[in-house]
């Protein structure tokens, strides 16, 4: 039984209404077509393939969806005994304590070796500092300080600010604002058509 836990959680609120920005308009379109299909309109029917196009939509709207709330599937557990990287509640990867001699906390991954020697393109384990999001910041640090306060353990640290929490990441956000904005400003013309075929039919 793992004691402590490392979540993962959405890059940025930005990116995630960016995300959630291009769904909604996803489901305008989807809405259209699905009143082609109820308003039997073979005008329109007859120029698109509307079970290949039903599909597509679908699958995009799941996609967006897992895009959306995909970091909640993977998380970092771990004790005094063991180390253990899960995907879907399933371990992934996991390392014993009194295994690892060395640690690299770099700015994508964390990589534990149990030989000290070994490359370091070639760790026993590897855990990714992103999953469809970023690793909760306060919870890693106390992972951090415990690898920390473990003795045998030689650490490097590539990095000043956690990936993920520096002033980067203030431009990134800014380019998803405009990014949602551009999004919204399309949903004109799909609200209309909605609103059309509603008033057609």
């Amino acid at each position: 039984m793992h004691n402590k836990k490392v979540h993962y959680v959405n890059t940025s609120l930005s990116k995630q209404f960016f995300l959630f920005m291009v769904l909604i308009y996803i489901i305008l379109r989807l809405t259209i077509v699905l009143q082609i299909v109820f308003y039997g309109i073979t005008k329109y029917s007859n120029q698109m393939n509307i079970p290949l196009t039903l599909i597509l939509m679908f699958a995009l709207l799941l996609l967006l969806i897992f895009l959306i709330i995909g970091h909640r599937f993977f998380s970092i557990e771990y004790d005094e005994n063991q180390i253990v990287y899960k995907k879907f509640n399933k371990i992934a990867g996991s390392i014993n304590i009194d295994e690892i001699s060395r640690a690299i906390f770099d700015k994508k991954n964390i990589k534990f070796f149990k030989n000290p020697e070994a490359d370091h393109e070639n760790p026993s384990l590897t855990i990714p500092l992103f999953k469809f999001g970023k690793v909760q910041a306060i919870e890693m640090n106390n992972f951090y300080n415990f690898i920390k306060s473990i003795d045998g353990i030689t650490i490097e640290k590539r990095f000043k600010v956690l990936p993920g929490y520096d002033k980067k990441q203030k431009y990134i956000s800014a380019i998803y604002i405009f990014l949602a904005v551009c999004v919204f400003i399309n949903y004109a013309t799909p609200i209309m058509s909605i609103v059309v075929l509603l008033q057609a039919h």
